[in-house]
């Protein structure tokens, strides 16, 4: 029902998107919500809509599809840019949204965020202690670790899913131990609250007193899965 797509998956593995399923699933699921949908580039505006098609019938009924209608659209500000646009979402729904997707996140509260590299983050604020990230998006909660992480991660088709726990507690790993070699450097750096640059990601003015037990703990819990999984 969801239609072909000329896209070769083999040529998209590198990017995000490679089966050309996910803008008709993505549109499907925001439209079963109520929430409505325009995607805006130079140009065009494309509107997309539910509604029975007499094409397809099952018991007796038209079922309901995707449909989508474009219109001739003139901004030059738009000029290089596409624009999601996604109506009808409640306060509430948008802070519960913005903790799934860290640039949204930082955009509108403190993250105290270390870089490791090309390791991946580790994200200090107690909001976000045990939720794991795949290159800035959430994809689920692993109890008994004492912070959030983003990491670049195998995931399931779905994005729900890590699909290699012990590539997940490895990679994680590396971040702890970057961060430990570092750990007197990373102190020294960002002891001065005044000194931060605050244009992308802010900083906590000092470390958590107990962040180096933390980080060992979190060390051989990660640890203990990869033991686990060599078992």
């Amino acid at each position: 029902m969801l239609g072909g797509t000329t896209r070769n998956p083999q040529n998209y593995k590198s990017i995000t998107g490679q089966f050309g399923e996910g803008l008709k699933i993505a549109a499907i699921a925001l439209l079963r919500q109520n929430k409505g949908l325009s995607i805006i580039n130079t140009d065009q505006v494309w509107r997309f809509t539910l509604k029975n098609d007499n094409n397809f019938i099952r018991n007796g009924q038209p079922e309901k599809c995707l449909f989508w209608r474009w219109e001739e659209y003139s901004n030059p500000q738009n000029a290089g840019k596409v624009l999601v646009e996604i109506r009808n979402i409640t306060l509430d729904e948008w802070k519960e949204i913005i903790n799934n997707y860290l640039w949204l996140a930082c955009k509108v509260k403190r993250l105290g965020i270390i870089n490791a590299g090309n390791n991946g983050d580790i994200i200090l604020n107690p909001e976000f202690k045990d939720r794991i990230f795949s290159r800035g998006v959430f994809v689920t909660k692993s109890s008994g670790v004492g912070f959030g992480y983003n990491l670049d991660l195998p995931l399931d088709r779905d994005r729900n899913c890590i699909t290699n726990y012990s590539d997940f507690a490895t990679k994680a790993n590396r971040i702890i131990f970057y961060i430990i070699e570092n750990y007197n450097k990373y102190r020294n750096d960002f002891g001065n609250f005044e000194d931060i640059d605050y244009t992308e990601i802010e900083m906590f003015d000092q470390f958590p007193e107990n962040i180096y037990n933390l980080l060992e703990s979190d060390a051989n819990f990660f640890s203990g899965i990869i033991i686990q999984v060599l078992i």
